[in-house]
């Protein structure tokens, strides 16, 4: 952009100047070298609330306010000093204190022979412009529903916490929560109670975690939080507090509108920062892992929460879950068939998701091999095989589960030779 000049051996250069400026749409304002205002034109008072008598001899720094970007001001006195002009967007204040968004433009009036003797500011409005941009941003970045961020949202947030404990030597935790048995909710009463339950349960989530920490919904019936400013050394046991604290979501029954009161539960998946992934897409995968390991055994489980490293897959000494060390237990012992099923379909479950999480963390965390795999689930379908007998009894009234190269068939392994 050519910066404007004065010619000042032409006495008229200044008085064309102001009538030039009065005949501009959008405000204007010419000051000394020192920012000492000269004039401003119709437009200006028309959108700052200052007549050309409050605004004579001042500086327009009048218009800045507690909620003006100190950021966007050391840009405008930086380009300013360097001669150079000034182009952005800046909060200021209107006379009566009403705020307004301002596309700035400040350039120097340059004199052939003594330099910079003025400046020449050009303001518009673009409130209207900013609210449609930031209304636009919300939507994108908002579940409609519960107004908390979304996935978008999520991804930006864990992203960012990552860098900052990138640097600090920090942890961030990321956790995945879902409504046990939700869809009862919906097919006991209607998807407007359900509504209404998601809706107290992003309230309640809220208000649970600590003022640092980030809740999104990402979908139906689950939402994400980011435990962020965590202590490496002590990252598990301020994990576990923060916990005590989310459990209490569902402590209390959900009241609905009609007086009835609903009752449900959650499980929870965690992933830290930095022992069980770097990038947002890997952390969330493993605490997507963890929550289908803590929701597969959610009938006889001790705890609602589960972590990515101990959901990682077990150890070499480790090849089954506790679904089979409660039912290896009850082999030989009288039993109802109401415990029976209880059992069978513990094993199923936790059967299927096993073999999940072996074959979502062989190639990463512990590069396992595919026969190293394979060995693992035929012993622990052995495993289940042997306790499946031992319920059921002569009778069989339940079948086995699959045998070891239908599991290697699952996995879309060979099975060893």
């Amino acid at each position: 952009m050519r910066q404007p000049t004065i010619d000042s051996s032409t006495d008229e250069s200044p008085s064309l100047l102001v009538r030039a400026l009065a005949t501009i749409s959008e405000g204007t304002a010419l000051t000394d070298a020192d920012h000492n205002v000269l004039h401003v034109n119709e437009a200006f008072t028309n959108i700052t609330g200052y007549s050309r008598e409050d605004m004579l001899g001042t500086n327009c720094r009048v218009l800045q306010g507690p909620g003006t970007d100190p950021a966007t001001l050391a840009r405008l006195r930086s380009a300013l000093e360097s001669g150079e002009v000034f182009r952005g967007e800046i909060l200021n204040f209107r006379k009566d204190g009403t705020s307004f968004w301002n596309a700035l433009t400040i350039a120097p009036v340059r004199d052939p022979r003594e330099g910079t003797t003025h400046y020449i500011s050009v303001q518009r409005d673009v409130t209207v412009q900013k609210a449609l941009e930031e209304q636009v941003w919300f939507l994108a970045h908002h579940d409609p529903e519960t107004r908390l961020p979304n996935r978008n949202f999520l991804n930006l947030r864990l992203t960012e916490a990552i860098d900052r404990a990138s640097h600090s030597g920090g942890a961030v935790a990321v956790g995945i929560v879902d409504l046990d048995d939700f869809r009862t909710v919906n097919t006991s009463f209607d998807h407007q109670t359900g509504d209404q339950v998601i809706d107290e349960t992003a309230r309640r989530l809220k208000g649970q975690v600590r003022r640092t920490d980030f809740v999104a919904r990402i979908g139906g019936d689950k939402f994400a939080v980011i435990i962020d400013n965590l202590d490496t050394a002590r990252a598990d046991d301020q994990i576990r507090a923060t916990m005590s604290h989310v459990n209490r979501v569902v402590e209390e029954p959900f009241r609905l509108p009609s007086g009835q009161e609903v009752s449900i539960g959650m499980s929870m998946g965690l992933a830290v920062f930095p022992r069980d992934g770097d990038t947002p897409g890997t952390l969330l995968h493993h605490a997507d892992t963890a929550l289908h390991a803590v929701k597969s055994v959610k009938n006889g489980r001790n705890q609602w929460w589960n972590t990515g490293t101990e959901a990682a897959g077990p150890s070499e000494t480790t090849t089954t879950g506790p679904a089979v060390g409660r039912a290896v237990s009850a082999v030989g012992q009288p039993a109802e068939p109401s415990r029976i099923h209880q059992l069978v379909a513990e094993l199923q479950a936790e059967t299927l998701c096993l073999i999940h999480i072996r074959r979502s963390t062989r190639d990463k965390r512990q590069q396992f091999t595919d026969e190293a795999a394979f060995e693992w689930i035929q012993q622990t379908l052995e495993d289940l095989t042997a306790t499946f007998i031992g319920i059921t009894g002569a009778n069989r009234e339940y079948p086995p589960p699959p045998r070891s190269a239908a599991a290697a068939s699952f996995v879309g392994m060979t099975p060893l030779s």
